[in-house]
């Protein structure tokens, strides 16, 4: 969370740019499987649904569950 925090991005932006990172790093190796892109992807959309449906839980939580699972 500092990360964001230092970036001066808001949590959507910092999220955006560093899923470029990935898509970037994902085309450098060559790999043409969009599979594991789009699983992750549609994912990271459920798991932001949830939040916004849920407002009680704790972002903190949520950014620490989503990284442990990359």
């Amino acid at each position: 969370m500092q990360e964001v925090e230092l970036s001066n991005l808001s949590f959507q932006d910092y999220g955006l740019e560093h899923s470029k990172k990935i898509a970037q790093s994902f085309f450098l190796n060559g790999d043409q499987d969009f599979s594991a892109l789009i699983n992750a992807a549609q994912t990271s959309l459920k798991d932001l649904k949830n939040l916004q449906e849920n407002t009680g839980v704790d972002i903190n939580k949520y950014v620490e569950l989503y990284n442990s699972k990359i």
